[in-house]
């Protein structure tokens, strides 16, 4: 949301008129909001305080824990810190510089998962990052590392960030890396790769990632040519590079190029795609190696138990599949059906009224925020937009008019003499009835009034000339 000194002043100029309102508490919030960084401490925690446990009280006391920690006045974040309803990654990299200015670099330790990721870490992370490099706990195996997730990710910009944080000599030329990313099918069709060296062959990996997103088909014959270069591990790497991308794009060779590439170590959605290509080449030995393959958490999701049971039914091992299934459908989803379907069980969903207590149903109406959701529209906005909305609903109310281009389901109508609401006919509808109101009054000639009215004449301005008719005129042709 883009803020400026208008939408202070607007914020200042309304919040006298909204005492007691419903919503003060978020004219308030914006005022604080925007003068964060030199917000009097007392107000913020007053607000905090009387709005504790509300949806702004959390969104605000996480914003200035972040303006605390970027001005470094780490007593005050130290006292609300712990008061927050959660973190997020900005958030986090500022609690672990917090905590690293109290005990040292040992907490450091804290922030190292972070730097696994193919996305860009947030700003306060990167001090972090650049210690636990300085100090050796971050090496050159974990910038590869990353950088492997970055271009799988399709975080490209990262990628070139992360080789400047290799050493001088484990980095590759700033030509060859230019080379790859002006044309990266060319670059692996050529090979003209270091591949005895670390650099060269995660360059042509690389390269790889990115022709295989464009024609996994021609990467793939690319690759067959410059793999045995490769040790097992980063061949197998290369042969899942192309096996996702072409189940990505639903390649019937998907499957088949994923068995190239067993034993490279996948993350969760790579092992998805698997199943998922093999569900498509109906393999249904693959469907079940590939579950068995996924990390224990990712295999209790219903799709791939259920999934799995197809594929033990399949192989003729019933007991195994009926136990599965079993276990599905006393779980109320569209898997646990499915798995009641195929035990030969029949679905029949029940609902039961939830019993009313008057008491609470009294206590949860009076909450606020209900009573923002409950209270109608002119009594949630401002004086402005009320008396905006009131205009726009009278204007729709008795504003009609009675003529349509052909083919309009509006025509009938017409020829009725009926009449139709402003707001339920199409704008092709109101710009040709405001060329006849206007050619009617004379103002111009009708040709120079629809040149006129297509260049240079905005929509509201059509709009409005639109005049307001208590019966509607005889049927018009629209030549």
């Amino acid at each position: 949301m883009h803020f400026t000194p208008a939408t202070l002043r607007d914020s200042e100029r309304v919040a006298p008129r909204l005492k007691g309102h419903l919503l003060e508490s978020y004219v308030e919030y914006w005022q604080l909001r925007l003068k964060l960084d030199d917000a009097d401490p007392d107000r913020v925690q007053s607000f905090l305080a009387r709005r504790e446990g509300g949806p702004l009280a959390d969104r605000l006391r996480g914003e200035w824990l972040k303006s605390l920690a970027r001005r470094g006045q780490w007593t005050l974040f130290a006292a609300e810190y712990p008061k927050r309803a959660g973190d997020d990654t900005e958030l986090g990299c500022y609690a672990i510089q917090w905590q690293r200015i109290r005990d040292g670099d040992g907490v450091l330790d804290l922030a190292r998962p972070l730097w696994f990721s193919g996305q860009e870490q947030p700003e306060s992370c990167q001090p972090l990052f650049a210690a636990l490099l300085a100090l050796g706990k971050l090496t050159s195996q974990d910038v590869w590392t990353r950088f492997r997730q970055a271009h799988e990710a399709g975080s490209f910009r990262l990628t070139g960030r992360l080789l400047d944080l290799l050493p001088v000599g484990e980095r590759p030329a700033q030509a060859d890396v230019s080379r790859v990313e002006r044309n990266p099918a060319q670059a692996l069709a050529k090979g003209d790769f270091r591949w005895s060296s670390r650099s060269g062959r995660e360059l042509a990996l690389y390269a790889l990632d990115r022709a295989a997103r464009s024609d996994p088909g021609a990467a793939h014959d690319a690759w067959a040519k410059w793999r045995s270069r490769v040790p097992d591990p980063d061949r197998k790497y290369g042969n899942l590079l192309i096996a996702y991308n072409a189940a990505r794009q639903l390649l019937p060779s998907a499957n088949t190029w994923y068995r190239e590439a067993d034993g490279a170590s996948q993350n969760d959605q790579q092992h998805a795609w698997r199943v998922r290509a093999a569900l498509r080449a109906l393999a249904w030995d693959d469907v079940a190696r590939a579950i068995d393959a996924m990390p224990e958490a990712q295999t209790m999701d219903p799709a791939w138990r259920y999934w799995k049971a197809r594929a033990l039914s399949v192989a003729g091992k019933g007991d195994d599949a009926t136990r599965l299934y079993g276990s599905l459908a006393t779980e109320h989803h569209f898997y646990g059906f499915l798995a009641a379907e195929a035990l030969g069980a029949a679905v029949m969903p029940v609902s039961e009224p939830l019993p009313a207590d008057a008491s609470a149903l009294a206590a949860f109406g009076a909450r606020d925020d209900v009573q923002r959701v409950i209270t109608p529209h002119d009594a949630r906005s401002t004086p402005r937009s009320a008396a905006r909305m009131a205009v726009r609903r009278r204007a729709r109310s008795t504003t009609t008019v009675c003529c349509s281009p052909p083919r309009s389901r509006a025509a009938t109508a017409c020829t009725t003499g009926r009449s139709t609401p402003l707001n339920a006919l199409s704008g092709d509808t109101i710009f040709r009835f405001a060329i006849r109101r206007r050619t009617e009054r004379k103002s111009a000639p009708p040709r120079a009034t629809i040149r006129s009215m297509k260049h240079g004449r905005s929509a509201s301005r059509d709009r409005r000339a639109v005049s307001s008719p208590t019966s509607c005129p005889a049927p018009a042709r629209w030549d």
